[in-house]
């Protein structure tokens, strides 16, 4: 008899630890953002997040200009991130991205392997080959990533991100807790910053620990010194604070 109950414990203590792992990230939602430069409306960004009947991921951002913009300089964005939670990590299984940028366009396709230890890419129709290691995210998913490690009391420290042909180390470090104004509500914030030593590039988060801290703000800082910023506008998924309000 001890056999039996000995598979019906590792089962429950599998099932219990799944459940640990997925209490850690946010719920399905959408959310919508406006960005400005130079204090100008210049593109709209819809992002969301779906859970599969199978148990699977899907992570979506849009962004498209608009207004006067959108008439001299034509941009389109669409990411998409496929991923599972296994062992409780967040495991990138393909992603793509797609890009119109005035009458240019940029297609990347990769697919996560694991079983055999691949990335397999395809950047603007050229195929290639890397290995693939533990730990290793994509371009969108490693945000979900970063709600995650938050909620769970970790600061990011660093991130090791697939970018078609290209390995990156993405560095973080945590600037501090702030009240931020936004069209969905006052929010406590955790502010933490993306740089790269030496250069002026940086992208700065706000995430709201209400929200399984969501970043509801993001502030780009280019070569140039030239700053991009990107404000929640709209949001559903999620409970908002009492002292918050939703967007009509």
């Amino acid at each position: 008899m001890k056999k039996p109950i000995q598979i019906f414990l590792i089962i429950l203590l599998a099932c219990a630890s799944q459940l640990r792992a997925e209490e850690n990230l946010p719920p399905p939602f959408e959310a919508s953002y406006t960005i400005f430069k130079k204090g100008i409306e210049v593109a709209k960004m819809q992002r969301s997040l779906s859970r599969l009947d199978n148990g699977e991921y899907i992570y979506r951002s849009e962004t498209n200009s608009t207004g006067l913009v959108s008439i001299f300089y034509k941009l389109h964005i669409l990411e998409e991130s496929h991923w599972r939670l296994r062992d409780q990590r967040l495991e990138p299984m393909d992603y793509s991205y797609h890009r119109i940028k005035k009458k240019k366009e940029s297609h990347k396709k990769t697919v996560f392997d694991w079983e055999n230890h691949q990335l397999n890419s395809v950047v603007n129709g050229k195929q290639s080959t890397l290995e693939l290691k533990s730990g290793m995210t994509d371009k969108l998913l490693y945000q979900i990533d970063i709600m995650r490690h938050l909620e769970m009391g970790h600061h990011p420290v660093s991130y090791t991100v697939v970018d078609g042909t290209k390995i990156k180390i993405y560095s973080f470090e945590y600037l501090g807790e702030e009240f931020l104004e936004t069209p969905i509500g006052r929010l406590n914030t955790v502010k933490i910053i993306r740089h790269k030593p030496g250069e002026k590039e940086n992208i700065i988060f706000w995430c709201a620990d209400e929200l399984n801290y969501l970043p509801v703000k993001v502030e780009t800082t280019d070569s140039e010194g030239s700053i991009t910023t990107a404000m929640i506008t709209t949001l559903s998924g999620f409970t908002l604070p009492n002292d918050s309000h939703s967007s009509p």
